[in-house]
């Protein structure tokens, strides 16, 4: 999980590019337009996002679309998203990690914590948030082509 943090880092300086995985999800991006869409049936995903000196957390069962909103509605682009993977407990996640932080919240969903912090955080507490991937068939082909 200390990797993912200093990777989130590395992206954020510009030494390095963020993956994306395999499903499409939980991974660092820098712009909205090469996050996924949807999450699957009753799956979602918690996000964090650094805007200037302040970061939001929230969730969303529609990445793409939410993000987009969040732009347009302050008026710029998002510095560096961290997507979760998709899974079925992302709004008692997002309400835990509210309270984690609830005394350097600005308002709402905003704060003023370190981006990189936040997503360790977020990693550390949940990390067996109920994983589905949304393409099995693509995640066993890839891995017969690694296998080989």
């Amino acid at each position: 999980m200390r990797d993912n943090h200093l990777l989130a880092e590395r992206i954020m300086l510009g030494k390095e590019k963020p993956k994306t995985s395999i499903d499409g999800f939980d991974g660092f991006y820098l712009d909205t337009k090469s996050v996924p869409d949807t999450c699957n049936h009753d799956l979602g995903v918690f996000y964090v996002i650094k805007s200037g000196e302040k970061i939001k957390i929230g969730i969303t069962q529609s990445p793409r679309s939410r993000l987009r909103t969040i732009e347009n509605n302050i008026g710029e682009s998002l510095d560096i998203i961290y997507l979760s993977r998709q899974c079925r407990n992302y709004m008692e996640i997002e309400q835990s990690v509210h309270l984690f932080f609830d005394d350097r919240r600005m308002l709402g969903e905003w704060f003023s914590v370190d981006f990189c912090y936040a997503v360790y955080h977020l990693q550390k507490a949940f990390p067996d948030a109920a994983i589905v991937c949304s393409r099995i068939d693509e995640l066993h082909q890839y891995a017969s082509h690694v296998v080989r």
